[in-house]
C-alpha cells in the first residue's frame, strides 16, 4: 500500500509551480506499528518481527522523502509517521487473550490496555505537533528512546531530552531484560516450554 501511494503522490507535477501561488499542502503517511516494535517478549515472535519491519521501513522512508523534497521543491512535502500502541481494548484484543499463553500475559502484566479513542486522541495530538514517531503511553515513549538509534529526533532540544532519557533507560533496560529473562527461565523450569500452565498440577 505505501508503495502504491508513494508511487502516485511522487508523481512531480507536469506543469512549473506559476509566481504567487502558495505551495501545495504536505501529504502524511501514517503507519500503525506496535510498542513490540521496541521490546518484544515470549508469545510475540509470530507478531513482533513485522512491527519491527515497519519501524525500519518508516525510517528508511523517512529519509527517502527528504531526498525527494531536496530534488523537488516545489512539490508537496511527503512526511512519514508511525504510531506505535501498546494493548487497545477491542474485540480482537478480547480474543487474543483467550488463546495468549499465561506466561506471556505475565509478562505483559504491567501494560494498561488503552481505549481505541484514547489512541485517536494522542496520536491525533503528537501528528499535529510533527512528531514522526509516536507514542500513546510513558512505557512506551520510554522504552522507544532505549531504541532509537538512528531514527529521527525531531531537532536539537528534543535530541538533547532524548540522551538524557537514554542515558537512563540504557541502565533501566539491562535490568527489564534480565527480569523478563528470569521470569521466562522460572516458568520453563515449573510449566515446560508450552508457555501455558501444566494442567496436571
Amino acid at each position: 500500500m505505501a508503495h502504491a501511494i508513494l508511487t502516485s503522490w511522487l508523481k512531480t507535477s507536469k506543469k512549473q509551480e506559476e509566481p504567487g501561488n502558495d505551495k501545495p499542502p504536505s501529504r502524511h503517511l501514517i503507519f500503525t506499528a506496535s510498542f513490540l516494535a521496541f521490546f518484544s517478549f515470549a508469545g510475540y515472535s509470530p507478531y513482533s518481527p513485522t512491527k519491527s519491519a515497519l519501524r525500519a521501513l518508516s525510517d528508511n522512508l523517512s529519509q527517502e522523502m527528504n531526498l525527494y523534497a531536496a530534488a523537488n521543491p516545489s512539490e508537496p512535502r511527503v512526511r512519514i509517521h508511525t504510531v506505535f500502541p501498546a494493548a487497545i481494548l477491542t474485540d480482537s484484543f478480547a480474543q487474543e487473550n483467550i488463546i495468549k499463553t499465561d506466561l506471556t500475559k505475565k509478562l505483559e502484566g504491567a501494560d494498561t490496555p488503552q481505549t481505541p479513542e484514547q489512541i485517536a486522541e494522542k496520536s491525533i495530538a503528537a501528528l499535529e505537533k510533527g512528531h514522526e514517531l509516536v507514542t500513546t503511553d510513558i512505557l512506551t515513549a520510554l522504552v522507544k528512546r532505549s531504541v532509537l538509534g538512528g531514527s529521527v529526533r525531531g531537532g536539537f532540544f528534543r535530541g538533547l531530552v532524548d540522551w538524557v532519557l537514554v542515558c537512563v533507560m540504557g541502565v533501566v533496560m539491562v535490568f527489564v531484560r534480565d527480569d523478563m529473562d528470569r521470569k521466562v527461565r522460572s516458568w520453563g523450569r515449573l510449566h515446560g516450554s508450552s508457555g501455558n500452565v501444566r494442567k496436571d498440577k
